[in-house]
């Protein structure tokens, strides 16, 4: 198991995890994500982008035949890192240097389903792959001369289950094909959360556990690695489970990176005295932080106002990177975001959503720097005319330039509400 901060790289480690595990010989990748479709295909993007490579992803077609790029991922729907060259490419005839075709079983528009053309696509024993077919896959005369097959998979019952169906088709034997199988978020629906018994021991097991161990058992040179920024459930199974994912051989901390902003950079987990809870040179939560204590229902006009407030020092900062960008463009950034979100109760969760985009919208009738700008500037961020912003090379900010930091959080008033952030 690999434990990582919470978007601190651990989607960068595994994929130099796969490099090298192609490298040695591993030729089936099994990447399990979350739940949900659009986290499967921001991974497949980024192993699209950064491992797969442009000639694996056009498998043949010309960049120059408009009529088949329709029907491929990112030329068809003019990707901006696509156009710009920014996916990795090998080069025309890389496979003649020894480096393997990869085979993407998924895209960024389609999980793994049932094949149309059957499950071949999967199975190393059909063409010429194999140098010496009377000798097991995994056999030096053998191995480096196959292709990779990835996938990048939901944890869903049904695509695991077209999967492993699959791979009991195929002519090749699960147990000579060298597979990892990467668990993203492996502590998400992946641990067993039945209930044992009473004398102790599991009768049976989850939906996606037992998929899961279904492909270990099958895929006998399989290899198991989780990744996650909560390990907790994964470390309370049972070691004696012999099926289970209990990380049994090595766990593993990566290291946040220098430039990585997480919640001890916005909090203050060590004890401060009240004085120091007040310096912004010492208090986090003094220098990021500014509370909303609006109340939907006694007073719904501070609310408006404070969400207000939020949107202008959000748009203000932003013009600031922006402007920053101008003068040092190693300083862009290719987009700028804020949240909002509700801690409970479900019923209340559009309220600042809604309200937000109320608020929007009469901003977008907005001509020219309104007063309210202004006013959020001189009230929460220092204005700087001589002195050089950060990354500004040394250049002083033009009169107007603002300074400023912070995020916003709103709390409501009283508990039964929950608590917005």
């Amino acid at each position: 198991m690999v434990v990582g901060h919470v978007q601190s790289g651990k989607t960068a480690n595994f994929t130099g995890v796969i490099a090298k595990a192609i490298d040695a010989g591993y030729r089936l990748i099994i990447v399990l994500t979350g739940t949900v479709e659009i986290l499967r295909s921001q991974t497949q993007r980024r192993l699209d982008m950064e491992l797969i490579g442009r000639e694996n992803i056009l498998w043949g077609i010309s960049e120059e035949d408009e009529d088949l790029l329709k029907d491929v991922d990112y030329a068809s729907t003019d990707d901006v890192d696509w156009k710009a060259g920014r996916f990795v490419s090998y080069g025309p005839g890389f496979t003649e240097t020894g480096v393997p075709a990869i085979h993407r079983l998924t895209s960024a528009k389609w999980d793994y389903g049932k094949r149309k053309d059957g499950p071949g696509i999967l199975d190393p024993r059909i063409g010429r792959e194999l140098s010496n077919p009377g000798r097991p896959m995994w056999h030096p005369d053998n191995i480096h001369r196959t292709d990779v097959r990835i996938a990048v998979v939901k944890k869903n019952q049904t695509v695991l289950d077209n999967l492993v169906k699959d791979l009991r088709r195929i002519r090749a034997l699960p147990a000579e094909i060298p597979t990892l199988i990467i668990d993203d978020e492996a502590d998400q629906a992946s641990v067993n959360t039945v209930k044992p018994d009473n004398a102790g021991t599991r009768k049976e097991r989850t939906a996606i556990n037992r998929l899961i161990a279904e492909l270990m058992g099958r895929l006998s040179r399989a290899q198991y690695v989780g990744y996650t920024a909560t390990p907790f459930a994964n470390v309370f199974i049972s070691p004696e489970d012999a099926e289970d994912i209990f990380p049994r051989d090595f766990i593993v901390s990566l290291s946040a990176p220098e430039a990585y902003r997480g919640g001890r950079a916005y909090h203050d987990f060590e004890e401060l005295t009240d004085e120091e809870k007040d310096d912004p040179a010492v208090s986090n939560e003094k220098a990021f932080v500014r509370s909303l204590r609006g109340d939907d229902d006694t007073d719904p006009q501070r609310v408006e106002k404070e969400l207000r407030e939020a949107l202008n020092a959000f748009v203000l900062t932003g013009a600031i990177k922006l402007w920053r960008a101008t003068r040092r463009p190693a300083l862009e950034v290719p987009s700028a975001t804020t949240r909002c979100w509700c801690t409970s109760p479900s019923s209340r969760r559009s309220t600042p959503s809604s309200g937000i985009g109320s608020v929007a919208c009469g901003s977008r009738r907005d001509t020219g720097p309104p007063p309210r700008m202004m006013r959020c500037a001189s009230s929460s961020m220092r204005t700087s005319p001589s002195s050089p912003p950060p990354g500004s090379g040394g250049r002083p900010a033009p009169s107007g330039i603002l300074r400023g930091r912070g995020s916003i959080h709103r709390r409501g008033a009283r508990p039964r509400h929950g608590r917005w952030h």
